[in-house]
């Protein structure tokens, strides 16, 4: 457990072009913390806008001189359908090896580790019921499309052996699918694809039925809710963080985003057996672990809209 609050954290993030990443800062920005922040990525050549806290900027080469921090939140990872697709080797290792080192990191040096998991984690499930952190599902090994769950099942695991073996403090946090402020606007998940749709008054093309149903959190709420998680969660625990009051089928999503932009397209189903995509189904999240310890997200997908268009429009 962290024996500090926000506003005095030396944090280690990985990922540095990451919505998570940018999330996080902007909401320890914001909150005026003074929090010392190392972000380790590929790219050191960012642009890196706070007030606050203060930055700097690593490359994975330089894991073995990190000053000593209080915690350290591993975002980075493949999220592209795409790569996953055309690289899942180098998806399951990129993922695999990282964790490894990280959790080394975090065991030798005594930080807190907060490992950025995902909803797909869960594998095949297919349920009206909330699903709670033990509810795994099936994970089909003759697909190769299951190198991204698989591994995060297995960067948990990694987690949860160097705890065992070798004292890590850490908890994962599997989080759902997440957009709002930050998403980039080369982003071509399909929150971002819809609405790139409707705003330049082009039929939506979905290559399903649309009704793949799960959670959806805000970018907002997803950072202080990593945050307060980091600061408040029991060690070698994994946390659901979603927003419960946010559920809809892909469908449902496109409705939502016409309202929002004031627009009507067409949605058009283009079905297809596109092996880049997990299968449709329902998923639901309960967050009850989370809401224990003080988690309360706020913003709603309409609100989610409006602020990732207010910032592809340059409005923070």
């Amino acid at each position: 457990m962290i024996k500090t609050n926000k506003d005095q954290l030396k944090v280690l993030i990985t990922g540095t072009n990451g919505l998570i990443t940018r999330s996080i800062l902007h909401y320890l920005d914001r909150e005026n913390s003074t929090a010392d922040v190392v972000l380790m990525g590929r790219n050191k050549n960012i642009s890196i806008n706070t007030n606050y806290i203060s930055t700097t900027v690593v490359d994975y080469d330089d894991i073995n001189f990190i000053p000593k921090q209080d915690l350290i939140i591993h975002t980075a990872s493949p999220t592209s359908s795409e790569f996953f697709a055309s690289k899942p080797v180098e998806t399951i290792l990129d993922i695999i090896t990282l964790s490894n080192k990280i959790a080394k990191l975090s065991a030798t040096t005594g930080a807190r580790l907060v490992y950025l998991s995902s909803v797909e984690a869960y594998g095949n499930v297919d349920s009206e019921r909330e699903l709670k952190e033990k509810d795994l599902g099936y994970i089909d090994l003759q697909s190769t499309r299951s190198c991204y769950p698989e591994s995060k099942r297995i960067s948990e695991l990694i987690c949860k052996c160097y705890e065992t073996e070798y004292g890590l403090d850490y908890i994962c946090i599997r989080l759902a699918q997440t957009f709002g402020w930050g998403v980039d606007k080369n982003d071509n998940r399909v929150f971002s694809y819809i609405s790139k749709k409707i705003l330049n008054n082009e039929d939506i093309i979905l290559c399903s039925k649309g009704e793949t149903y799960k959670d959806y959190i805000s970018s907002t709420d997803a950072a202080s809710g990593i945050i307060h998680l980091a600061l408040n969660g029991q060690t070698g625990k994994t946390y659901n963080l979603s927003n419960e009051q946010n559920r809809c089928s892909i469908n449902d999503l496109c409705q939502i985003a016409m309202k929002v932009f004031g627009k009507n397209v067409e949605v058009i189903h283009q079905i297809t057996e596109n092996k880049k995509y997990p299968k449709e189904q329902k998923i639901l999240l309960s967050c009850e672990e989370a809401r224990k310890i003080g988690f309360i997200p706020h913003d709603s997908l309409e609100q989610m809209f409006v602020d990732m268009i207010n910032y592809w429009n340059g409005s923070n």
